[in-house]
């Protein structure tokens, strides 16, 4: 589970982090293309001396992990590379100081002019490949701002939309084929107890960190895209949001609502997951995972548009 609010439902098998995949699955494929995804990026941006040592240590890691994990680390690196290519596209050509100047005047007088927020005011989600959901998404330049029942309403939509619930029916699906967690079982019964540790865990993660405490807090529960500018900056900005989150009266903060969003939820899965997922240790270890998975959710979310663009040839 992410530590910020579930964008998209990718965090239903928290409890399979530390499990490891057989050797015969059918997921073998799949962690063969993450480790040459892992292998390029390595030998592209690490000093040779240093490369052998951490190529070692990476595919020890990424064997330890389950089916998931490593299709969702795939599509992360693959993501990654792809966009990475077309980062010289995305930089700023240079400007003359005379037109720098006046570029800012205007938008100096543009901003002066512009209306403020209001609650009303509320974004267009359209969904990525027409099937994704955006809710938690906000393209505005001058958001709206999200009272309680706003951020009660964005958590009820993410948690009843279809996506959310074929996408959990989907890998509860994927974790029965792989018996992942055993203490579940198999047959129907087994696949009920993990649809509705799915269901239960997008349920609760969604309520803690899109609605209890941001609204406590006062923060906002919603991803802000940049859209445009360097690739690497839109890339900093999409991985460092798990712990960076925007407050309701602007400026930033400690992603605080996240944290103990995402610690009240692990904490609740205690009451229905296995007896060997359940405890201290396994609680933080889900929580530990979802700041690295919330960064991929957030990739997903900046990127995702200019793929859908690229893809369908939108102008």
């Amino acid at each position: 589970m992410t530590v910020d609010g579930p964008s998209h439902p990718t965090d239903y098998l928290a409890s399979s982090f530390l499990s490891r995949g057989r050797p015969n699955h059918p997921d073998a494929f799949v962690g063969r293309a993450c480790r040459g995804c892992l292998v390029g990026l390595i030998v592209t941006y690490m000093p040779f001396a240093k490369c052998r040592a951490a190529l070692q240590e990476t595919l020890r890691l990424v064997s330890d992990l389950s089916f998931s994990v490593r299709l969702n680390l795939y599509t992360f690196f693959v993501l990654l590379l792809f966009l990475s290519t077309k980062a010289p596209a995305q930089e700023s050509p240079f400007i003359f100081p005379e037109k720098a100047k006046a570029d800012c005047t205007d938008a100096a007088a543009s901003i002066e002019v512009a209306p403020a927020p209001s609650p009303g005011n509320h974004e267009k989600h359209p969904r990525l490949f027409w099937i994704i959901p955006t809710y938690s998404i906000s393209n505005g330049k001058l958001p709206s701002l999200l009272s309680p029942h706003d951020k009660f309403r964005l958590f009820v939509k993410n948690a009843t939309d279809p996506y959310t619930l074929g996408y959990t029916a989907l890998m509860a699906g994927v974790a029965q084929a792989s018996g992942d967690p055993p203490g579940y079982g198999q047959g129907a019964a087994g696949y009920g107890k993990r649809l509705g540790a799915g269901l239960a865990d997008d349920a609760s993660a969604g309520f803690f960190t899109t609605f209890l405490f941001p609204s406590l807090l006062h923060q906002d529960p919603r991803y802000f895209r940049q859209a445009s500018g360097p690739f690497k900056n839109r890339l900093a900005h999409a991985l460092i949001r798990p712990v960076v989150t925007r407050k309701d009266s602007g400026g930033h903060a400690f992603n605080w609502s996240g944290l103990l969003g995402s610690v009240a939820a692990s904490s609740l899965s205690n009451a229905y997951y296995p007896a060997e997922d359940r405890g201290a240790g396994p609680t933080f270890t889900r929580v530990a995972w979802g700041v690295p998975f919330g960064a991929l959710d957030h990739v997903i979310d900046e990127f995702g548009p200019d793929l859908e663009r690229l893809f369908l040839r939108k102008k």
